[in-house]
């Protein structure tokens, strides 16, 4: 019995210490009754501060009871003026009639909305060395915690700041101050709530203080809160205060520059944790140019409302991949350069890249590999050394889906981006860069590996009005699409894929890739490995029109029905059929008849690169023991066999198999006794 009492002493003493210590959290002096002793008296508690000049400072007061809130202050240095310069409810409002004036002055709000109110205190003309001042309320009136930041902002530079806000918790409302060194150098505060609602100030000519208050953030939004820092003018040096302890961002910017009006660059944004608001502000960096967020796509490729800020906009909850930022120029003057900052890792694509010189009106062709679970953007970005060279930047999908990009005047980047290429197609994609006006050495950076594409060719040639000319196409694989690319020498011809033939002499189709001026570009998706057949037409042509063919695989003469010296003796069918012992330095002539004339072939091709040297030792060391008669007995057994001939061979060969087979014959011969007899019944029978 004795155990259970001292139990229960101890419970109750816990109880009423937690009572206690919950009734004064937060309190910076205990509250005082005006009457002690009577429960329905008035209750006043009282917080102090200091000031300096041109200094403020906020109290929070937790109205919790439906009576008349008052409000009173007392100043230690008579010479001070600190003032009241706001009540905010703890929805925001500011109360009908406003609080404002001397803090030594009593101020009251009937009927008060129930929940965490803030006192805006500000200091206009502070004479002592401390500033000291109290604050009254009949209500619970404290201090909040108050954390400091010292940080420095470049000019045109953003930083972001986060932190975290439980709903229900003791401070409701999220303050932030900024004092900075330089009295020239305007700022900026803006807070972003996890909804993406926003509180924003900047300062005005010689102001070095801005501050905004975002009233009841449990209520609006409970999550991840961001606070941007923004300097204009110079480089400041300042402290950030909140009641809520903030965490730096990492710089996330990025610089570039927009050369003509409405044109538009994307960057990629990686996004890892979606609890954090995606925020992005771009800003100028020349006075007169306007650039603006024009658009911003998920990681599905769908267009997102972003919900705008001064000079940026902001999406809740953004799930986790590479989304796509479009900037705008809406008022260039020359050359726009910008600052891109985002909450997020904001990045050029460069991971992989490749250099290459790309000939006059000529193309380069790369390829890469995507699957699904990958990255979820291609993004692509060319470069080129010289500011004279127009160029273009094609991306095809496997699936022969395609994006580009052009540039204009002296512009030397252009890039692109691709939407979810594991949602559109997995497999093997093409980046093609090409020039329009002059050669260059151009780089190129992806996202993703990039490869040359390995039979790639080109050649020139031209065409009058209405000619067609035929092109000879040796597709090696099918995993790389057949992309055939025409551009133009000339301002305003025109050429055009107007025939394909596959490899069996079918009709093909040559699908049409979106391209920029002067050119033309169709894809074949997994060609058959084989020669195609392709006629080009030249269409709007002035005179003669020069043109460059650009494909991804060899253009060959195979096909064209003469055994040219490109095709080595054989290796094309459909116009040769010369055997190895009639070929000579990639020509179809005699064989040779004696042991000198095929020891003097061996020596041309030992010369000409065609064989290597102990191929060469070996073949001269069997043709020493040689004689002229059987050389030419060999030769006569060495053509090879006609297609014809061939086909028989096999077929001859397969019956003997069938024949042969070890099951066959056991079959035969236990079916032989029943043949027998059946023929000696048939024999027996009258006729």
């Amino acid at each position: 019995m004795k155990k259970k009492l001292i139990i229960i002493t101890f419970l109750l003493a816990y109880l009423l210490t937690i009572s206690t210590i919950e009734a004064q959290l937060g309190t910076d002096n205990p509250c005082e009754y005006t009457e002690k002793g009577n429960p329905d008296s008035e209750v006043f508690c009282y917080s102090e501060d200091y000031l300096t000049h041109g200094d403020s400072t906020f109290f929070l007061i937790n109205v919790d009871q439906d009576k008349t809130l008052n409000i009173s202050g007392a100043i230690v240095s008579a010479n001070d003026e600190i003032t009241i310069s706001n009540v905010y409810n703890p929805i925001g409002q500011v109360p009908s009639g406003g609080i404002r004036g001397t803090i030594s002055n009593k101020y009251s709000t009937y009927n008060p909305i129930l929940g965490i109110w803030l006192l805006d205190i500000h200091g206009r003309g502070i004479v002592s060395s401390d500033g000291l001042f109290t604050v009254s309320s009949n209500f619970d009136i404290y201090k909040p915690r108050k954390y400091k930041i010292n940080t420095a902002i470049l000019q045109d530079h953003i930083k972001f700041y986060k932190t975290y806000i439980k709903t229900g918790t003791r401070e409701e409302h999220l303050a932030v101050s900024s004092g900075w060194s330089d009295r020239y150098s305007n700022m900026e505060i803006t807070i972003i709530s996890p909804n993406v609602k926003t509180k924003n100030d900047i300062s005005i000519g010689d102001e070095k203080i801005v501050q905004t208050y975002y009233l009841n953030p449990g209520t609006v939004a409970e999550g991840s809160w961001i606070t941007q820092l923004r300097a204009f003018d110079a480089r400041a040096d300042l402290n950030f205060y909140s009641n809520y302890k903030f965490r730096y961002i990492e710089d996330q910017e990025i610089i570039d520059g927009i050369i003509r009006e409405k044109e538009i660059k994307e960057y990629p944004i990686i996004i890892t944790d979606s609890n954090t608001p995606l925020a992005m502000t771009a800003i100028r960096l020349e006075a007169g140019d306007v650039v603006r967020i024009y658009s911003v796509y998920d990681p599905r490729g769908k267009k997102r409302q972003c919900a705008t800020y001064t000079d940026g906009c902001a999406i809740k909850d953004p799930e986790p991949g590479i989304w796509l930022i479009n900037l705008e120029g809406q008022t260039v003057t020359g050359h726009a350069p910008f600052r891109l900052a985002s909450t997020h890792s904001t990045y050029l694509p460069e991971d992989f890249e490749a250099t290459d010189k790309i000939k006059n009106r000529g193309a380069i062709y790369y390829y890469t590999d995507i699957l699904t679970e990958n990255k979820t953007h291609l993004v692509a970005v060319s470069s080129w050394a010289d500011f004279e060279p127009n160029m273009e930047l094609t991306i095809i999908s496997t699936n022969l889906k395609s994006v580009y990009d052009q540039s204009e005047t002296d512009e030397k980047v252009t890039q692109k981006a691709f939407l979810t290429p594991g949602e559109t197609a997995e497999g093997r994609w093409i980046i093609q860069v090409k020039s329009i006006w002059k050669e260059s050495e151009v780089t190129t950076k992806s996202n993703y590996n990039l490869t040359r594409v390995p039979t790639q060719a080109q050649l020139n040639a031209d065409l009058e009005m209405g000619e067609k000319k035929t092109y000879y196409i040796d597709v090696t694989e099918s995993a790389t699409s057949l992309v055939l690319t025409l551009t133009a020498f000339q301002s305003g011809d025109e050429f055009r894929v107007t025939k394909v033939l596959k490899p069996d002499e079918k009709p093909g189709t040559c699908q049409k890739i979106p391209s920029g001026k002067e050119s033309y570009t169709c894809a074949v998706k997994d060609p058959k490995p084989g020669i195609w057949t392709i006629e080009v037409t030249g269409q709007n042509i002035v005179g003669e029109g020069p043109f460059n063919l650009a494909s991804t695989f060899r253009i060959t003469s195979c096909g064209n029905g003469v055994c040219d010296a490109d095709e080595n003796c054989g290796t094309c069918k459909k116009d040769c059929q010369c055997n190895r012992s009639m070929c000579h330095k990639n020509a179809c002539v005699q064989p040779p008849k004696t042991v000198g004339e095929k020891k003097a072939w061996l020596k041309d091709d030992l010369e000409d690169d065609l064989i290597p040297r102990e191929s060469y030792d070996a073949k001269i060391n069997e043709l020493s023991a040689y004689e002229d008669s059987q050389l030419l007995s060999e030769l006569t057994t060495e053509p090879e066999e006609e297609p014809e001939k061939e086909e028989k061979d096999n077929t001859i060969e397969k019956v003997k198999s069938i024949i042969f087979n070890p099951l066959i014959i056991i079959l035969i011969i236990g079916l032989a006794p029943a043949a027998l007899i059946i023929y000696k019944k048939k024999k027996e029978q009258p006729i």
